[in-house]
Order: C-alpha cells, then structure tokens, then sequence
C-alpha cells in the first residue's frame, strides 16, 4: 500500500486588469497592485485551490471563493489612506501555505 503526503503549496494568483498609467505605481509597490475606484473601493480577484481557506489580513469576511478556485474580495480604503498592504494567504488541507502581498493603491494619488 503506497500513499502520499501533500507537500505542494497550494496556488494563490491575482487576476491582472489594465489601467490608465500604472508605471508608476509598480515602481513603488510591484506588481501586487489594485488601482481603487474614484470612491476608494476596490476588488482583489484571483485563483486558488478550490479546497484551500482564503483569508486576507487574517480574516475570511468579504471573501467570496466560486466553485472553480476564482475567487473575489471587495475593500475599500478609508478617507485618509492612499494605500494598503493585505497579506492573502491560502491553506490546503494538509496545511501548506502560500502567501502573497497586495496594495490597494487610491486611484491618482501616486501618478503624475
């Protein structure tokens, strides 16, 4: 009888969309990077393993993760933040951990 242990991370990935000018802004933040709507709300979107617990900052709330891995997370930034770091961690069920940072950066606050 032969088995198995699940050593592989499980895969966290962000979706990339286009915007208007964001060279700057990759060059201070990379490429982790949400541009923010005129209001400061913003949506991280994704790939996971559909298995995997997706948590951001610590905390499963807003996340919303479809049957195929894609997943979503609706933020928005207060009034007086032009940016913020989150820490997106998935674990599978044997517990590996993948982790990676994202920016939320305010819409105009850091290009010319």
């Amino acid at each position: 009888m032969a088995f198995s242990i699940d050593t592989s991370a499980p895969i966290l990935s962000l979706s990339q969309k286009s915007a208007e000018s964001v060279e700057n802004v990759s060059a201070i933040f990379g490429a982790n990077t949400v541009i923010t709507e005129d209001d400061g709300s913003y949506t991280i979107e994704g790939l996971t393993e559909k298995s995997s617990t997706l948590t951001i900052d610590g905390e499963t709330d807003g996340i919303t993760v479809n049957e195929n891995g894609s997943f979503s997370i609706t933020k928005k930034l207060s009034d007086y933040e032009n940016y913020k770091l989150h820490t997106l961690k998935a674990v599978d069920n044997a517990g590996n951990v993948t982790e990676l940072m994202v920016y939320a950066v305010r819409k105009g606050s850091f290009c010319d």
